[in-house]
C-alpha cells in the first residue's frame, strides 16, 4: 500500500464513517454572520492532501471540513510508518437562540471539539483501515492557536503502519 493508497483510504473511511454522520454550519456565501439564525447544515468536505482550488472543488464549499495530509513517513527495511495529519476547520459564529437570533460568542470551538472527538472515536473503534493500514496510538490533537472568528480549526496526527518496501543490496555486493 502507497502513501497515496492509505490518504484515499483514510478519506473514503472518514467520509463514511465520520462526515455523512454529522452536520454542520456552512458559512454564508458573501461571509456576512447572519444575526437573524438563518444558515445552511452540510456534511463536512473531506479532502486528499490539500483543499483543491475553487473550481475543482466537488463539495462546492471547503468549511466545514477534514482534510487527510501525509506530514513525512519513515522506511527502514523492518517498519515502514507514515505521520498522518488532518486538519479540520468548522464555523460557528454563535449560539441560536429561540428567537432566532444569533448570540455572537466565542463558543463555536464546540463544534470543532465535537468533530474532533467523533473522529478519534471511530478510529479507536475501527484500528484497520482498507484491511490494510493500521491506525497507531498515540493519535494527538490541537487546537491552532490563532483562531480567525467565526471560523475553528485543529489538527489532529497519528501514525499509520504499511509495508515496508524491500531494500535490494545484490547489486551491490561487487562494492562491499
Amino acid at each position: 500500500m502507497t502513501e497515496v493508497d492509505v490518504i484515499k483510504g483514510l478519506a473514503i473511511f472518514l467520509e463514511k464513517n465520520v462526515a455523512s454522520k454529522i452536520l454542520l454550519e456552512k458559512p454564508p456565501e458573501k461571509g456576512i454572520i447572519d444575526r437573524k439564525g438563518s444558515y445552511e447544515l452540510v456534511n463536512p468536505s473531506v479532502y486528499k492532501g490539500w483543499i483543491p482550488l475553487k473550481n475543482l472543488d466537488e463539495y462546492n464549499y471547503s468549511v466545514p471540513s477534514i482534510v487527510v495530509m501525509l506530514d513525512e513517513g519513515i522506511d527502514d527495511t523492518s517498519d515502514s510508518n507514515l505521520n498522518i495529519r488532518l486538519k479540520i476547520a468548522t464555523y460557528d459564529p454563535g449560539e441560536t437562540q429561540e428567537d432566532g437570533n444569533v448570540n455572537l460568542n466565542g463558543k463555536g470551538y464546540m463544534d470543532l471539539l465535537n468533530l474532533t472527538t467523533k473522529i478519534r472515536l471511530e478510529l479507536a473503534q475501527n484500528p484497520i483501515i482498507e484491511e490494510k493500514v493500521s491506525i497507531n496510538k498515540p493519535i494527538k490533537w490541537s487546537m491552532d492557536n490563532q483562531q480567525s472568528y467565526p471560523y475553528w480549526t485543529a489538527n489532529m496526527s497519528f501514525t499509520v503502519s504499511i509495508a515496508p518496501l524491500p531494500f535490494n543490496t545484490e547489486q551491490y555486493q561487487n562494492y562491499l
